[in-house]
Protein backbone atom coordinates (compact mmCIF):
# COMPACT_ATOMS: atom_id res chain seq x y z
CA UNK A 1 0.00 0.00 0.00
CA UNK A 2 3.22 2.27 0.03
CA UNK A 3 3.10 5.38 -2.40
CA UNK A 4 5.59 5.71 -4.59
CA UNK A 5 4.76 9.30 -5.96
CA UNK A 6 5.12 12.56 -3.98
CA UNK A 7 1.97 14.91 -3.38
CA UNK A 8 0.92 17.33 -6.16
CA UNK A 9 -0.42 19.81 -3.69
CA UNK A 10 2.16 22.38 -2.48
CA UNK A 11 2.44 23.09 1.58
CA UNK A 12 -0.34 24.98 2.72
CA UNK A 13 -0.12 27.89 5.78
CA UNK A 14 0.32 26.81 9.35
CA UNK A 15 -2.80 28.84 10.48
CA UNK A 16 -5.75 26.91 10.99
CA UNK A 17 -9.27 27.42 11.38
CA UNK A 18 -12.11 26.07 12.54
CA UNK A 19 -15.79 26.52 10.73
CA UNK A 20 -18.87 26.95 12.65
CA UNK A 21 -22.38 26.62 11.50
CA UNK A 22 -22.88 30.61 11.96
CA UNK A 23 -19.88 31.17 9.97
CA UNK A 24 -20.40 30.62 5.78
CA UNK A 25 -19.72 27.09 4.04
CA UNK A 26 -16.53 25.99 3.88
CA UNK A 27 -15.71 25.76 0.34
CA UNK A 28 -15.05 22.43 -1.16
CA UNK A 29 -11.62 21.30 -2.31
CA UNK A 30 -11.63 18.16 -4.87
CA UNK A 31 -10.89 15.23 -3.59
CA UNK A 32 -9.03 12.50 -5.29
CA UNK A 33 -10.74 9.26 -5.76
CA UNK A 34 -10.75 6.12 -7.40
CA UNK A 35 -13.90 4.89 -8.73
CA UNK A 36 -14.94 1.12 -9.59
CA UNK A 37 -17.92 0.20 -11.08
CA UNK A 38 -20.76 -2.16 -10.34
CA UNK A 39 -20.00 -5.58 -11.71
CA UNK A 40 -24.09 -5.70 -12.13
CA UNK A 41 -24.46 -2.78 -13.75
CA UNK A 42 -26.18 -0.85 -10.85
CA UNK A 43 -26.62 2.94 -10.32
CA UNK A 44 -25.89 2.38 -6.18
CA UNK A 45 -22.80 4.21 -4.99
CA UNK A 46 -20.83 3.41 -1.77
CA UNK A 47 -18.55 6.15 -0.96
CA UNK A 48 -15.42 4.68 1.49
CA UNK A 49 -14.03 7.64 3.67
CA UNK A 50 -11.03 6.38 5.41
CA UNK A 51 -9.53 7.77 9.22
CA UNK A 52 -6.50 10.26 10.70
CA UNK A 53 -3.79 9.75 8.44
CA UNK A 54 -5.53 7.38 6.36
CA UNK A 55 -5.98 7.52 2.49
CA UNK A 56 -8.06 6.15 -0.35
CA UNK A 57 -5.73 2.76 -0.65
CA UNK A 58 -7.06 1.70 2.98
CA UNK A 59 -10.12 0.84 1.84
CA UNK A 60 -9.70 -0.82 -1.83
CA UNK A 61 -10.19 -4.07 -1.25
CA UNK A 62 -13.19 -4.04 0.68
CA UNK A 63 -14.49 -1.53 -2.30
CA UNK A 64 -13.51 -4.02 -5.23
CA UNK A 65 -15.70 -6.35 -2.77
CA UNK A 66 -19.22 -4.14 -2.71
CA UNK A 67 -18.09 -3.99 -6.54
CA UNK A 68 -18.02 -7.33 -7.66
CA UNK A 69 -20.30 -9.14 -5.07
CA UNK A 70 -22.80 -6.72 -4.10
CA UNK A 71 -22.61 -4.85 -7.40
CA UNK A 72 -22.48 -1.48 -5.97
CA UNK A 73 -20.20 1.45 -7.83
CA UNK A 74 -17.44 1.62 -4.70
CA UNK A 75 -15.92 5.21 -4.74
CA UNK A 76 -12.62 5.49 -2.62
CA UNK A 77 -11.90 8.72 -1.43
CA UNK A 78 -8.43 10.56 0.21
CA UNK A 79 -9.91 13.27 2.27
CA UNK A 80 -8.86 16.77 1.73
CA UNK A 81 -5.19 16.85 3.96
CA UNK A 82 -4.64 12.96 3.02
CA UNK A 83 -3.32 11.34 0.05
CA UNK A 84 -3.19 13.13 -3.45
CA UNK A 85 -6.10 15.58 -2.41
CA UNK A 86 -5.44 19.09 -1.96
CA UNK A 87 -4.39 21.08 1.30
CA UNK A 88 -6.51 23.09 3.45
CA UNK A 89 -6.21 24.71 6.56
CA UNK A 90 -9.72 24.43 7.27
CA UNK A 91 -10.02 20.58 8.53
CA UNK A 92 -13.74 21.19 10.55
CA UNK A 93 -15.63 18.52 9.72
CA UNK A 94 -18.13 20.33 8.33
CA UNK A 95 -15.51 21.60 5.32
CA UNK A 96 -14.91 17.90 5.07
CA UNK A 97 -18.54 17.22 4.56
CA UNK A 98 -18.78 20.20 1.62
CA UNK A 99 -16.30 17.85 0.24
CA UNK A 100 -18.57 14.61 -0.23
CA UNK A 101 -21.39 16.75 -1.16
CA UNK A 102 -19.22 18.27 -3.94
CA UNK A 103 -18.28 14.68 -4.79
CA UNK A 104 -21.77 13.53 -4.69
CA UNK A 105 -22.81 16.07 -7.29
CA UNK A 106 -19.53 15.48 -9.72
CA UNK A 107 -20.90 11.98 -9.90
CA UNK A 108 -24.20 13.12 -10.71
CA UNK A 109 -25.78 10.64 -7.88
CA UNK A 110 -28.22 12.21 -5.18
CA UNK A 111 -27.95 9.08 -2.94
CA UNK A 112 -25.31 7.38 -1.56
CA UNK A 113 -24.21 4.77 1.46
CA UNK A 114 -21.93 6.34 2.93
CA UNK A 115 -19.22 4.37 5.04
CA UNK A 116 -16.30 5.97 7.03
CA UNK A 117 -13.81 4.72 9.94
CA UNK A 118 -12.75 6.62 12.76
CA UNK A 119 -12.28 10.10 11.14
CA UNK A 120 -13.85 9.21 8.29
CA UNK A 121 -16.59 7.81 10.43
CA UNK A 122 -17.45 10.95 11.85
CA UNK A 123 -17.07 12.82 8.73
CA UNK A 124 -19.77 10.20 7.79
CA UNK A 125 -21.93 11.07 10.50
CA UNK A 126 -21.81 14.84 10.11
CA UNK A 127 -23.01 14.21 6.47
CA UNK A 128 -25.73 12.29 7.32
CA UNK A 129 -26.82 14.93 10.01
CA UNK A 130 -26.59 17.67 8.06
CA UNK A 131 -27.21 16.49 4.33
CA UNK A 132 -29.53 13.24 5.02
CA UNK A 133 -31.22 13.61 1.99
CA UNK A 134 -28.07 12.04 0.56
CA UNK A 135 -27.61 9.06 1.98
CA UNK A 136 -29.59 5.59 1.74
CA UNK A 137 -27.44 4.24 4.52
CA UNK A 138 -24.80 5.06 6.92
CA UNK A 139 -21.90 2.60 8.03
CA UNK A 140 -19.42 3.88 10.78
CA UNK A 141 -16.51 1.87 11.67
CA UNK A 142 -15.42 2.23 14.82
CA UNK A 143 -16.02 5.32 16.58
CA UNK A 144 -19.12 7.19 17.94
CA UNK A 145 -20.54 10.33 18.05
CA UNK A 146 -18.35 10.98 20.87
CA UNK A 147 -15.61 13.48 22.19
CA UNK A 148 -12.15 11.58 22.87
CA UNK A 149 -8.94 11.91 24.17
CA UNK A 150 -6.41 13.17 22.20
CA UNK A 151 -3.54 12.20 23.95
CA UNK A 152 -2.98 8.91 21.77
CA UNK A 153 -3.25 10.80 18.57
CA UNK A 154 -1.28 13.67 19.54
CA UNK A 155 1.77 11.24 20.38
CA UNK A 156 1.73 9.34 17.24
CA UNK A 157 1.52 13.12 15.12
CA UNK A 158 4.48 14.01 17.52
CA UNK A 159 6.29 11.04 16.86
CA UNK A 160 5.96 11.86 12.89
CA UNK A 161 7.28 15.00 13.82
CA UNK A 162 10.59 13.60 15.37
CA UNK A 163 11.58 11.72 12.39
CA UNK A 164 14.42 13.65 10.49
CA UNK A 165 13.26 12.64 7.54
CA UNK A 166 16.21 14.64 5.64
CA UNK A 167 18.69 12.57 6.75
CA UNK A 168 16.81 9.21 6.76
CA UNK A 169 17.14 7.35 2.98
CA UNK A 170 14.66 4.55 3.76
CA UNK A 171 11.44 3.75 4.73
CA UNK A 172 12.51 0.54 6.50
CA UNK A 173 14.96 3.19 8.78
CA UNK A 174 12.46 5.00 9.00
CA UNK A 175 9.96 2.04 10.45
CA UNK A 176 12.93 1.59 12.65
CA UNK A 177 13.25 5.14 14.38
CA UNK A 178 9.15 5.07 14.92
CA UNK A 179 9.57 1.76 16.88
CA UNK A 180 11.16 3.25 19.30
CA UNK A 181 7.54 5.88 20.10
CA UNK A 182 5.09 3.35 18.16
CA UNK A 183 5.01 -0.59 19.36
CA UNK A 184 2.41 -1.49 17.14
CA UNK A 185 4.13 -2.74 13.50
CA UNK A 186 0.63 -2.11 12.15
CA UNK A 187 0.11 1.53 13.24
CA UNK A 188 3.70 2.21 11.60
CA UNK A 189 2.49 0.56 8.42
CA UNK A 190 -0.36 2.35 8.21
CA UNK A 191 1.61 5.84 9.21
CA UNK A 192 4.04 5.00 6.82
CA UNK A 193 2.02 4.95 3.56
CA UNK A 194 2.69 8.51 4.56
CA UNK A 195 6.10 8.58 3.99
CA UNK A 196 6.72 8.81 -0.38
CA UNK A 197 9.67 8.57 -2.33
CA UNK A 198 10.63 11.41 -4.42
CA UNK A 199 13.91 12.12 -6.89
CA UNK A 200 15.30 14.66 -4.15
CA UNK A 201 14.72 11.93 -0.89
CA UNK A 202 11.67 10.65 1.17
CA UNK A 203 9.08 13.18 2.01
CA UNK A 204 5.72 13.38 4.02
CA UNK A 205 2.53 13.97 1.48
CA UNK A 206 0.45 15.05 4.58
CA UNK A 207 1.11 18.66 6.20
CA UNK A 208 1.83 17.62 9.61
CA UNK A 209 1.34 20.88 11.08
CA UNK A 210 -1.45 20.91 10.38
CA UNK A 211 -1.99 17.56 11.38
CA UNK A 212 -1.05 18.22 14.68
CA UNK A 213 -3.44 21.36 14.90
CA UNK A 214 -6.59 19.66 14.06
CA UNK A 215 -6.18 16.64 16.98
CA UNK A 216 -8.38 18.46 19.03
CA UNK A 217 -11.14 19.35 16.52
CA UNK A 218 -10.96 15.21 15.04
CA UNK A 219 -11.38 13.51 18.46
CA UNK A 220 -14.40 16.34 19.02
CA UNK A 221 -17.99 15.17 18.80
CA UNK A 222 -18.82 15.75 14.88
CA UNK A 223 -22.27 17.29 15.34
CA UNK A 224 -23.04 19.35 12.82
CA UNK A 225 -19.58 21.28 12.44
CA UNK A 226 -18.86 22.62 15.85
CA UNK A 227 -17.23 20.91 18.81
CA UNK A 228 -20.08 22.17 21.02
CA UNK A 229 -22.85 21.82 19.00
CA UNK A 230 -26.14 19.42 18.86
CA UNK A 231 -27.37 18.21 15.47
CA UNK A 232 -30.91 20.54 14.80
CA UNK A 233 -32.28 16.56 14.46
CA UNK A 234 -31.01 13.15 14.44
CA UNK A 235 -30.48 10.95 11.44
CA UNK A 236 -33.60 8.78 11.12
CA UNK A 237 -31.91 6.68 7.98
CA UNK A 238 -30.75 3.17 8.28
CA UNK A 239 -27.49 3.32 10.48
CA UNK A 240 -24.56 0.73 11.16
CA UNK A 241 -22.21 0.81 13.95
CA UNK A 242 -19.34 -1.77 13.60
CA UNK A 243 -16.87 -1.90 15.97
CA UNK A 244 -13.63 -4.33 17.14
CA UNK A 245 -14.07 -5.44 20.60
CA UNK A 246 -10.07 -5.07 21.63
CA UNK A 247 -11.10 -1.19 20.54
CA UNK A 248 -11.91 1.26 23.08
CA UNK A 249 -13.86 3.62 20.67
CA UNK A 250 -17.43 1.80 20.47
CA UNK A 251 -18.45 0.44 24.14
CA UNK A 252 -21.59 0.88 26.61
CA UNK A 253 -20.65 4.44 27.65
CA UNK A 254 -20.66 5.56 23.61
CA UNK A 255 -24.36 3.87 23.02
CA UNK A 256 -26.30 7.10 24.58
CA UNK A 257 -24.60 9.39 21.76
CA UNK A 258 -25.31 7.09 19.34
CA UNK A 259 -28.40 6.49 19.66
CA UNK A 260 -28.94 10.18 20.51
CA UNK A 261 -28.02 11.12 17.01
CA UNK A 262 -29.04 8.07 15.09
CA UNK A 263 -31.82 6.58 17.36
CA UNK A 264 -32.00 4.15 14.57
CA UNK A 265 -28.89 2.83 14.45
CA UNK A 266 -27.97 -1.23 14.60
CA UNK A 267 -24.37 -1.78 16.80
CA UNK A 268 -22.17 -4.77 15.77
CA UNK A 269 -19.15 -5.67 18.04
CA UNK A 270 -16.44 -8.04 16.01
CA UNK A 271 -14.79 -9.98 18.29
CA UNK A 272 -11.16 -9.71 18.77
CA UNK A 273 -10.35 -7.06 15.96
CA UNK A 274 -8.61 -3.97 17.44
CA UNK A 275 -9.55 0.04 15.84
CA UNK A 276 -7.80 -1.00 12.33
CA UNK A 277 -10.19 -3.99 11.76
CA UNK A 278 -10.40 -3.69 8.39
CA UNK A 279 -7.07 -4.74 8.38
CA UNK A 280 -7.06 -7.16 10.95
CA UNK A 281 -10.31 -8.82 10.23
CA UNK A 282 -10.88 -8.05 6.34
CA UNK A 283 -13.84 -9.87 5.65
Amino acid sequence: LLATKAARCARVPTVFSYTTQAGPTPKPVELDYDLIPSSKGSDDLMIFLHGFFGCKRNWQSQARKVASEIGYNAAIVSARNHGESPHSPDFSYEALSTDVLALLEKLNKKKAVILGHSMGGKTAMNFALNYPEYVSKLVVVDIAPSTYNSEQITLITEALQSLDIANIKTRTEADSLLAKRIMSPIIRGFLLQNLVATSSGLKWRVDLDIMRKAVDYVVANPGTGRIDSKPKRPFLGDTLFVGGTKSHYIHESTHTDIFQYFPNAHIEMIEGAGHYLHYENAK
